[in-house]
């Protein structure tokens, strides 16, 4: 059987990347759900996975909650404050929990709070300004502010490079917006 020019491969290499494609096309799939707490997406192929979740409880952050803070709506999707998001391979891995709240308190309150808890896990780095306006004002390790972007905000970060917490802190009308953060990497020769 003779297959018509318009399907036929131009050059072996082209079937064999085409071959390529319908093998690892072949491998993946994909999951989406959605619940009363969330939703959730899952990806799995055989180069690595990624799984999102809309919903996450604050404890999973390790970052304690500020007194009386309420979940920030976002305004693009009202439910959608807190994300979950895993990506793993066998060359690499990250991990990223973010949740938004917002409370009546001024950020100078936040910020102290925060400043005070995040000591759990070593010095704490603060950045505040614009890009190519940041000041570090305390901290020691390797994390820094070179090349963050605040937006009017000031972030707190504790921890390394491959592990770290950060909570980010403006005002919003007579009080503040907050988020708290946790990111975890890996390498190749890494465990998560």
């Amino acid at each position: 059987m003779t297959l018509p020019a318009t399907i036929r491969p131009a050059k072996p290499a082209a079937s064999v990347l085409l071959l390529a494609a319908a093998l690892v096309a072949a491998g993946c799939s994909i999951n989406k759900s959605e619940n009363g707490s969330g939703k959730n997406v899952e990806l799995k192929t055989p180069l690595g996975a990624m799984h999102v979740t809309t919903e996450i409880d604050p404890k999973d952050i390790g970052i304690p909650l500020y007194p009386g803070a309420r979940r920030k709506a976002d305004d693009n999707d009202k439910d959608q404050s807190s994300a979950n998001v895993n990506i793993s391979s066998p060359l690499f891995g990250v991990k990223v929990l973010a949740a938004k709240f917002e409370t009546d308190d001024p950020p100078d309150k936040v910020l102290a709070f925060y400043r005070d808890k995040l000591k759990t896990w070593g010095s704490v780095v603060e950045c505040e300004g614009a890009a190519g306006d940041v000041s570090v004002h305390t901290g020691a390790g390797d994390l820094d502010c070179k090349g963050d972007k605040h937006g009017g905000s000031t972030e707190l970060k504790v921890g390394t490079r491959e592990r770290q917490h950060v909570v980010s802190v403006k005002p919003a009308g007579h009080g503040s917006e907050f988020a708290l953060v946790y990111v975890q990497t890996r390498g190749k020769n890494d465990s998560m």
